[in-house]
C-alpha cells in the first residue's frame, strides 16, 4: 500500500488518464503508468472503475458540451477532453486552450485537473484554466478558491489575481479577490507572491501566512490568521473576530440569493465575532439582533438591518 487517500488515487487516476490519452505520450509514460499501476491494489480499481464509468454513462460530462468517450478511446488515445463527476467533483482531462469555470451565489463546486492538482471553488467565483505543456496558469477573475497542488518542477503552477500572480510547486494555500481586493492564505507548502515586472514587491509565504493587498497598492498587509477559521468556508461555516458587520454580511451574501442589506454605514462598522453557517442568512440575523443594538425586518429587497 501507498498510504494515499482515496482522493488523491482519485486525482492520480485521473492524470494517468489524461496522460495516457495525449498525444505527447511517450513510452516512459506507459511504463511509468504500469509501475504506477503495480504500486496498489486500490490503483487499478480506481482506474478501472472511472473508465467503467465512463462507458456506463456514453459520455462524459462537460460544462457547455458533452462529447462521447468510450474505455476504447481512452486506452487507444484518441480522445482529447473529457470530463466526469467522481467522488463529489470534476475531473478535468486535457483540452487545448483555456476553460472557463463559474458558480452562482451559493453554489460551490470541486475540480480536479488533468495533473492531479485539485481546486475547490467558493460561491460567486469565476476562474480560467490552461494547462500548457510548459505552465498550468489558473485566473482567478473573482471569488475565492482552494488549491491543491500537485508537485511538477518543470511546470510551475501559477494562480494570477489582478495584478498578482502566486507561483506554486506543491501546496495548498487559497486565493481570494473580491473587488481590487486580493488575499493570499497558505495551508501548507509554500508560495512566491509577486507583481509582474517589480521584483522587489516579490513576497515568500510558508504555511500559516496570509497576505492582503488592493491591486494598485505597492504594499501588504500582512497576518497569521486561525487557518481553521481562515478555511472555514471549505466547509459550510463562516467564522468571524472582530470583524465588521458590513464585512460580514458581504460575506454571507455570497451563500444564498435572499440578500442581507445595510444602508447605515454606522451599522455596517459594527464589530461581531462568531461562528455562523453559510447559506443561512435568516438565523444571522436573529442572532445579531439579540447581540447587537440593530433590528432586522423582512422586505421584498431582502433582509435589511437597521439601526435599533
Amino acid at each position: 500500500m501507498t498510504g494515499s487517500t482515496r482522493q488523491e488515487i482519485n486525482a492520480q487516476a485521473a492524470a494517468w488518464l489524461a496522460r495516457l490519452h495525449s498525444e505527447d505520450r511517450t513510452p516512459a509514460d506507459v511504463q511509468g503508468f504500469q509501475v504506477w499501476l503495480a504500486e496498489d491494489a486500490r490503483h487499478q480499481e480506481t482506474f478501472e472503475s472511472l473508465t467503467a464509468l465512463w462507458d456506463a454513462s456514453g459520455e462524459a460530462e462537460v460544462h457547455a458540451a458533452r462529447p462521447a468517450i468510450s474505455r476504447r478511446a481512452i486506452i487507444a488515445g484518441g480522445c482529447a477532453v473529457a470530463m466526469a463527476s467522481i467522488a463529489g467533483g470534476i475531473i478535468l482531462l486535457n483540452r487545448p486552450g483555456t476553460q472557463r469555470f463559474e458558480t452562482a451565489i451559493g453554489e460551490q463546486e470541486r475540480l480536479v485537473l488533468s495533473d492531479g492538482s485539485r481546486l475547490m471553488l467558493d460561491a460567486d467565483t469565476q476562474v480560467a484554466v490552461s494547462m500548457g505543456e510548459q505552465r498550468r496558469s489558473i485566473n482567478l477573475i473573482r471569488g475565492r478558491a482552494n488549491f491543491i497542488v500537485s508537485k511538477d518542477p518543470l511546470r510551475p503552477f501559477v494562480v494570477a489575481a489582478g495584478s498578482r500572480e502566486v507561483i506554486a510547486v506543491g501546496t495548498a494555500f487559497d486565493v481570494a479577490r473580491q473587488g481590487d481586493l486580493v488575499s493570499v492564505t497558505m495551508v501548507e507548502g509554500k508560495v512566491l507572491v509577486r507583481r509582474p515586472g517589480a521584483p522587489d514587491a516579490d513576497r515568500m509565504l510558508v504555511a500559516g501566512d496570509r497576505l492582503r493587498m488592493a491591486e494598485a497598492a505597492t504594499s501588504y498587509v500582512a497576518d497569521r490568521p486561525e487557518i481553521v477559521a481562515a478555511t472555514a468556508w471549505q466547509t459550510g461555516r463562516a467564522v468571524f473576530d472582530n470583524d465588521t458587520l458590513e464585512d460580514a454580511v458581504t460575506e454571507l451574501n455570497r451563500y444564498q440569493p435572499r440578500q442581507l442589506i445595510i444602508r447605515d454605514p454606522g451599522v455596517g462598522a459594527l464589530r461581531i465575532s462568531g461562528s455562523y453557517q453559510t447559506g443561512d442568512s435568516e438565523a444571522f440575523a436573529r442572532s445579531i439582533a439579540e447581540l447587537l443594538p440593530v433590528r432586522v425586518s423582512e422586505t421584498e429587497q431582502g433582509i435589511v438591518v437597521s439601526r435599533r
